[in-house]
């Protein structure tokens, strides 16, 4: 309390500092006064008592001082008069501070931007009570002889409830989609079958009425529906009494039993528009192999995330000795925010590497502009030390003028980050979530200031610090303004820089679009042109399976009879979505492998004509027949990968395969043919083996209850469309007809995440090139001036022009070397962290890295030309005269 005190004082008496002195100097001439006329009684004249009362007095200044010193805030003095001078020399220089704010304005802006929607898409907790102990559960597998982890099944889903002593609650839930009957009109929403035990675990209470209760998970009882806010608001009217009212469901009538608040939202960040009661058919109740629930649980309050880890660990141990499908499974617990925010991280990372990369050349740029004020003021500096100041005293005038640009281009910075921030959501559309408002708050504008006096430090400091190391002689006795030996190794760091931050973005752009290039031309593994789609869904119950098959293939036979269409068929999964449908697979004739290394593949079911309609290769054998839908011997197709990997140097055309590791005898079929492989699970993941089921009216292999129509026409896709859905309303007026896109369309929005980041990344790029070609122009143009006296000696002596200009060009395009090499080195970071999108051999990414190189490269050059041109036009006389 004392210290605060005595600050206080001291603040005060910086207040009244100009009456404070005064009182002091009368104090001090009416002590000498009182002193001298002592020494006038003991005998001396008035002139030898006047010097000897000063003597014994001691330096008058100095004692001034110490009572400064001790009255007030010497040091806060210093920083205000300090700051005062370069407010004074920043208004001499308006085009320095001018462009040196504009950068930094660019750099903290859109770092901002980023980190603004970082802090509301990504580090803002789920909106649901105590969110950090909410976690979502996933089964962990051998797999195809490596580690993977997926969905749960019903009965270990089961074992886990019972038997664990660390979660308050836990449940399942399966997302998709139900027809809604509105009015004579069917729509497909989407919803989410869920356990009462998920409501309990989100701890939500319901806007009106209820939400599901145990005894409703059960088949007969499940005919009930928790509605959203918005759906509630857009089909029933903001109705209050809408509880107990019954709606069309799946051809059926459920009755409404709540609605839930506006804020909610589940699975968290998802659209689901209704959430109906999970139900466990009989064989999914003891179907250990079965996997297909999402598990979310809610851990007791005061257990660890560690403890709840190894009770389930030992859990998954006592469950793999009892039960042979166990074999190799596991179990792992990951966070539900974690989980929800991953592909958005994933994006929001990679584009904040982008414009800290900005940021970074923005600085370069301010610390060019320093170093040359510093080296213009260089005899300023000297006669500053001469009269005593120290080096942080020297330096500290260029920190504060780089505070204030910084805090300049830090308040504009702010204000443009909310154009930034429409700008990238304008060019993301959908690719980050929807409905979730991206907000300014005290930690977004604590962000801007420690970024701006991050760009103070680093845009100021070091160039500071290097450009007082003044030697005083020589200095002072300078006319000019040359700097010393070390100035151009700073020069040349600053252009190493910029020429490798800028070759980062411009690799990464590059990189990205030569990834979509690959994606559009012929990776994927069939032709996605004149093709559309559409998903198809009927309603279906348990027990209903062969009305819904006989249902598609209706469909398909409908739509195949259209004028113009040549090919239509009908998959349960399109492909280069990420959607999984997989199982394990036997081979007759052979032993089966051991748990988690067996033959398995993803499972594709098909009508007849669904590879000539997106134009798959065959490689041998034949495609589907409709007679293979009717005949007695079963058949499958496999793709490449598969027969390379289980029938290595042989032909699997003729072999046996059946679904699943014990197989009843009327599974085992037929493989017919090979087609060459497609990319199933993504655009970005190798092609996965893969078999092809055909769409049976009679078993084993039912239709989906949504699958996907595909048709292949001679004339655009999208004039086909309302004659299709007319079609398939005529076969079932209760279907249901949603997502209808053409197969490019379906290309282009699983390429989305690469598609977006290589337009944010060219535009980042664009301003990286733009910084270091002003960058590098400035280096080159300090660097002619300091050498303009060698230049004229070199011309007196017979140099030619064009040998000057080259010599010129040779050290800007051997610093620019330097920084291409440099640049590849951090091009790493990016790779890394934007490989999730990359598509292709990595040694076709070499032609992008020579591309970027070469293009930046060209760019130094071009910045270095103009100066090696003025240095060329020298008139050697009038050079060697002035100096």
């Amino acid at each position: 309390m004392r210290i605060i005190g005595t600050l206080i004082e001291r603040l005060r008496a910086l207040r009244r500092k100009d009456q404070l002195d005064r009182e002091l100097d009368e104090e001090v001439r009416f002590h000498l006064e009182m002193q001298a006329a002592e020494c006038v009684r003991r005998g001396m004249t008035i002139e030898e008592a006047r010097y000897a009362a000063q003597r014994e007095f001691g330096g008058v200044e100095q004692r001034k001082e110490e009572w400064r010193d001790a009255r007030f805030l010497p040091a806060l003095e210093s920083w205000c008069q300090d700051l005062g001078y370069a407010v004074r020399a920043l208004g001499r220089a308006r085009g320095f501070a001018l462009f040196a704010v504009l950068s930094l304005a660019l750099g903290i802006g859109t770092n901002t931007a980023v980190f603004t929607m970082l802090r509301s898409l990504v580090l803002r907790p789920l909106p649901y009570p105590e969110p950090e102990r909410l976690v979502q559960m996933q089964e962990t597998a051998m797999w195809m002889g490596s580690s993977t982890w997926g969905s749960v099944s019903a009965p270990n889903l089961k074992d886990w409830r019972d038997q664990n002593t660390v979660f308050e609650s836990m449940g399942a839930y399966a997302v998709g989609g139900v027809n809604l009957a509105k009015g004579e009109e069917t729509v497909r929403v989407a919803g989410a079958h869920v356990e009462s035990e998920v409501f309990q675990a989100m701890k939500v209470a319901p806007l009106l009425g209820r939400v599901i209760r145990s005894e409703e998970n059960v088949e007969g009882r499940d005919r009930v529906v928790v509605l959203s806010y918005g759906l509630w608001q857009r089909s029933f009217g903001a109705d209050p009494n809408v509880v107990g009212t019954r709606v069309g469901i799946n051809g059926g009538e459920s009755v409404v039993i709540g609605v839930m608040p506006a804020a909610f939202q589940f699975p968290p960040r998802s659209r689901m528009e209704l959430w109906t009661p999970l139900t466990f058919p009989a064989w999914a109740r003891n179907e250990r192999g079965s996997h297909y629930l999402n598990v979310l649980a809610r851990l007791k309050e005061g257990t660890g995330w560690t403890a709840a880890q190894l009770e389930m660990n030992e859990i998954a141990r006592r469950l793999e000795k009892i039960h042979r499908e166990n074999a190799t499974r596991g179990v792992r617990i990951l966070s539900l925010h974690g989980e929800t925010v991953r592909g958005t991280l994933r994006i929001l990372t990679v584009l904040w590497f982008a414009v800290a990369v900005v940021l970074l050349l923005a600085c370069a740029n301010v610390a060019h502009l320093v170093l040359a004020r510093a080296m213009a003021r260089r005899r300023e500096l000297a006669l500053r030390a001469a009269l005593g100041a120290g080096r942080w005293r020297l330096v500290r005038l260029f920190l504060i003028e780089g505070l204030l640009l910084a805090a300049a281009g830090g308040a504009a910075g702010f204000f443009a980050a909310g154009w930034s921030l429409d700008g990238i959501t304008a060019v993301a559309g959908e690719q980050l979530p929807q409905g979730i408002p991206v907000e300014t708050d005290w930690t977004v504008l604590c962000f801007c200031a420690g970024a701006a006096l991050f760009s103070a430090l680093l845009a100021a400091l070091p160039p500071a610090w290097n450009a007082t190391r003044v030697d005083l002689q020589s200095a002072l006795k300078e006319a000019g303004s040359a700097g010393g030996p070390s100035v151009p190794r700073s020069r040349n760091v600053l252009m190493v820089w910029e020429v490798g931050l800028a070759l980062v973005l411009v690799m990464g752009a590059l990189v990205l679009l030569r990834s979509l290039r690959v994606l559009n031309r012929d990776d994927l593994g069939f032709d996605h042109e004149q093709v559309l789609t559409m998903k198809v869904a009927v309603p279906s119950h348990s027990g209903q399976e062969a009305r819904v098959t006989e249902f598609h293939r209706r469909v398909v036979d409908r739509v195949q009879a259209m004028p113009g269409v040549i090919h239509a068929a009908e998959i349960n999964l399109l492909p280069v979505q990420e959607f999984y449908s997989n199982a394990n697979f036997s081979i007759r004739g052979r032993a089966a492998d051991r748990a988690g290394f067996g033959p398995a593949a993803e499972i594709r079911v098909v009508t007849p004509g669904y590879f000539q309609a997106l134009g798959i290769p065959l490689v041998r054998g034949r495609y589907f027949l409709e007679s293979d839908l009717e005949g007695r011997q079963r058949v499958a197709i496999i793709n490449r990968r598969t027969a390379e990997l289980y029938w290595p140097g042989q032909d699997p055309v003729g072999q046996w395969v059946a679904i699943g590791t014990e197989p009843k005898p009327d599974a085992w079929m037929r493989i017919a043919g090979v087609v060459d492989n497609v990319r199933h699970a993504g655009p970005y993941r190798p092609p996965l083996t893969a078999l092809y089921v055909p769409l049976s009216r009679r078993g084993p292999h039912w239709a989906w209850p949504g699958m996907s129509l595909v048709v292949r026409s001679v004339v655009e896709p999208e004039m086909l469309a309302r004659e299709v859905r007319q079609a398939v309303r005529s076969v079932d007026p209760n279907a249901a007809v949603y997502l209808v896109r053409t197969m490019e369309g379906v290309v282009n929005d699983a390429a989305a995440g690469a598609r977006l980041l290589a337009r944010l990344l060219a535009i980042f790029s664009g301003l990286a090139v733009a910084l270091a070609l002003v960058g590098v122009y400035g280096v080159m143009s300090y660097l002619v001036s300091q050498r303009t006296h060698e230049i004229g000696v070199r011309m007196t002596l017979g140099a030619g022009r064009g040998e000057v200009l080259l010599m010129v060009l040779g050290r800007g395009a051997r610093t620019a070397l330097v920084g291409v090499a440099v640049g590849t080195l951090w091009t790493m970071p990016l790779w890394f962290l934007a490989r999730h999108y990359l598509l292709g051999e990595n040694f076709g990414y070499l032609w992008s890295y020579g591309q970027a190189a070469a293009g930046v490269l060209a760019v130094a050059l071009a910045a270095s030309f103009v100066p090696a041109w003025r240095a060329s036009r020298l008139d050697p006389q009038s050079t060697l005269r002035s100096e």
